[in-house]
């Protein structure tokens, strides 16, 4: 073989070297993307579960099953600072344990430990891999915020008692949700009385 013609394989070498390296590169940017569209999607179950979660429970802790008729000013204080009504009494927070939240064992402490939406404030959540519930990547940190809203303007908490409480679950994944501007994502909910 002469020098001309071990130039040539060469150059040929390298150009093969460099279409496996380019075609590596695009198969794990695929997978990436195929994950991170996997995470938004599971994000959204996630809160979702949360959101039915929460809205199995009565509305506030001071409600009256018995009455129909109860008014804004009959449920907890939002501004309750010793957290005697708003929130999760001690007792439901020793039942849920240390946060986040991850005893999924068929279910998460919650589900059970909580009475009513507002013991949702300040709730954390570490979601595991569970295919049962639809979650294949696992690794979410989830964080829950409840507070007063008037129907007028949902997207600002009131400090007084009304007829509507705002969920807003945020979601957070590393790696797979630090693609977006505060790395998490929001998903919200309004309850009515």
């Amino acid at each position: 073989m002469n020098l001309g013609q071990t130039m040539i394989t060469m150059g040929m070498f390298v150009l093969l070297v460099m279409s496996v390296i380019s075609a590596n590169r695009m198969l794990v940017q695929n997978a990436e993307n195929s994950l991170q569209t996997e995470a938004l999607a599971e994000s959204a179950t996630i809160a979702n579960d949360i959101f039915s979660e929460a809205q199995s429970k009565l509305f506030d802790h001071n409600v009256d099953t018995t009455r129909t008729n109860q008014v804004p000013g009959d449920f907890s204080s939002p501004t309750d600072t010793t957290h005697s009504e708003w929130g999760p009494s001690s007792a439901e927070r020793s039942a849920v344990g240390p946060m986040p939240d991850s005893s999924y064992v068929g279910h998460y402490r919650s589900i059970n430990a909580f009475d009513d939406v507002d013991d949702y404030n300040g709730y954390t959540r570490i979601v595991g891999a569970d295919t049962t519930s639809g979650v294949r990547i696992g690794g979410y940190l989830v964080t829950v915020r409840v507070f007063y809203v008037d129907l007028s303007n949902p997207d600002v908490a009131v400090d007084c008692q009304t007829n509507f409480k705002k969920i807003e679950v945020d979601v957070q994944h590393h790696p797979y949700l630090d693609f977006l501007p505060d790395e998490k994502l929001t998903y919200s909910s309004l309850m009515s009385y």
